[in-house]
């Protein structure tokens, strides 16, 4: 079950915790706790694990970690509703989303399965016109605003009252 992962996720968390080599492996296991948890619904605790990853993602200089939080929380952007940022943070994140991606762990699947989530009801309710020019918008911003972005959607989902 998701939660049985979850537990044994944050088992290996704990661990690789206290091992500062192991950094990069700790950062994963970040990532994929953030989209564990934007599959049970809780949005507050993906936007922690997801801004942790963003901040360790930079400090180890890993952009494929930072492209991942920056698209699993695009998702969480669309779970509150706002659309557009999602839209872009997803653009932002396109060369780990692309077919094609050399990404194929470090959470880079589970962003995948999000971006095509979350753009099949987009594109449904808004159309494909709008949803290609944010993704294009987005794929034009630098590293940094895109973060910037992210952790005004992070802010907001840990402010956010929880889903019903």
């Amino acid at each position: 079950t998701m939660e049985q992962a979850d537990a044994w996720a944050e088992q290996a968390e704990a661990a690789f915790a206290e091992f500062p080599d192991e950094r990069y492996a700790f950062s994963r296991i970040k990532l994929i706790r953030g989209y564990f948890s934007l599959q049970a619904g809780d949005r507050a605790k993906a936007a922690e694990r997801f801004m942790d990853a963003l901040r360790l993602g930079g400090e180890l200089g890993q952009t494929a970690y930072i492209l991942i939080a920056l698209a699993g929380t695009g998702a969480l952007a669309a779970l509150l509703g706002r659309v557009r940022e999602a839209v872009m943070l997803f653009g932002r994140a396109t060369p780990v989303l692309e077919s094609g991606s050399p990404y194929v762990d470090d959470g880079a699947v589970a962003a995948r399965r999000a971006f095509a989530e979350v753009s099949r009801v987009i594109k449904e309710r808004l159309g494909a016109r709008s949803f290609d020019e944010w993704l294009s918008e987005g794929r034009d911003l630098s590293l940094e605003r895109a973060t910037e972005l992210a952790i005004g959607i992070i802010e907001e989902a840990k402010a956010a009252p929880p889903a019903s």
